[in-house]
C-alpha cells in the first residue's frame, strides 16, 4: 500500500528550506497532546522496587535510558524520515523487534496519538498561492500522506510505532533530521523527568536542574544516532527492560506504563 503510491515528496537534498522556529515549538509544547504524560517508561515500576528514589538515582535512570532510547528507537526515526514510503515495513519490523510488552504496548498507544495530533494539527493550509507553487504542492502531499495513515492505522494495518510515525512526520513537516533525532531524545526525557516529579521522587524546581543537565548528553546521543543503522538497533539497558516489563504487576498505578 505505501510502498509506492501517494504524491512524491521532494529528495531530501531539495527539501524545502527547514521548519520555522514555531513549528519545532508546538512539536515540543507539553500542551501537544500526543499522550506521552500517561506513561513513565518504566520509572513508576523502578520507584515501586526502589531503583529509583533520589534525584541521584533518577539522573542516572534517565540517562541510561536515553542510551537505550538512542541505540533501539534512533535508528527506526532516522530510516522512516529517509523513506517514507517504507512505513508499513519499518513499522512491522520495530513491532517484531520491541519485544517488552508494555514498551511495545505504549509506543503504538503514544504512535496512535501523536499521527492523530499531527494529522489534525498540520493539514495543508489555505492561505498559500496557486496550485504550482512548491510550497502548496509539498503541503499538499503532507496531507495526503498523514491522511492515509491515520486511514491504514483504522483500517489496522499498521501497528502505528511511535518512532516510525515521529521520523514521517517531522520528514513531512521539513524537520532536519539531526533536530528530528535530538527532539525524540529530549521529549524523551521531559516525559521521564516529569513522571519523576508526579511521583514525588524530585520536586518542580529540582527537575529542571536535572533537565539542564541532561542538554549536553542529548546532543551528543543524537549524534550518535545519526550515524547507525537498523542493523545496530539494540537494547542497551537490560535491568531497565526487565523493571519496565514488571508495570502490569503493580498493586496501584497512575501511568499506563
Amino acid at each position: 500500500m505505501f510502498e509506492s503510491t501517494g504524491p512524491p515528496l521532494p529528495p531530501l537534498e531539495l527539501q524545502p528550506g527547514p521548519a520555522s522556529d514555531f513549528i519545532l515549538w508546538q512539536l515540543l509544547d507539553s500542551a501537544f497532546p500526543a499522550g506521552a504524560f500517561a506513561h513513565s517508561g518504566g520509572l513508576e515500576a523502578a520507584r515501586n522496587w526502589k531503583f529509583v528514589t533520589t534525584a541521584e538515582e533518577l539522573s542516572e535512570f534517565v540517562r541510561h535510558s536515553l542510551v537505550q532510547t538512542a541505540r533501539s528507537t534512533l535508528p527506526f526515526l532516522a530510516e522512516s524520515y529517509r523513506h517514507v514510503e517504507r512505513v508499513r515495513s519499518l513499522d512491522a519490523e520495530y513491532d517484531a523487534f520491541l519485544s517488552n510488552h508494555v514498551a511495545n504496548r505504549a509506543s503504538r498507544a503514544q504512535g496512535r496519538a501523536f499521527l492523530v495530533a499531527a494529522e489534525v494539527a498540520f493539514q495543508a493550509r489555505t492561505d498559500l498561492s496557486g496550485s504550482d507553487d512548491t510550497d502548496s504542492l509539498t503541503e499538499t502531499a503532507r496531507s495526503w500522506w498523514l491522511q492515509e495513515l491515520r486511514e491504514a492505522m483504522s483500517q489496522r494495518k499498521i501497528a502505528v510505532h511511535l518512532p516510525v510515525i515521529f521520523g514521517i512526520v517531522t520528514r513531512l513537516l521539513s524537520v532536519p533530521l539531526q533536530t528530528a533525532l535530538q527532539m525524540s531524545l529530549y521529549v524523551s526525557a521531559r516525559d521521564l523527568i516529569s513522571a519523576a516529579v508526579r511521583l514525588n521522587i524530585i520536586g518542580a524546581l529540582q527537575a529542571q536542574t536535572v533537565q539542564f543537565q541532561l542538554g549536553g548528553f542529548i546532543e551528543r546521543a543524537a549524534r550518535h544516532g545519526d550515524g547507525l543503522t537498523l542493523r545496530d538497533a539494540t537494547q542497551t539497558a537490560t535491568v531497565l527492560d526487565l523493571v519496565q516489563a514488571t508495570h502490569d504487576r503493580l498493586y496501584t498505578r497512575l501511568f499506563q506504563s
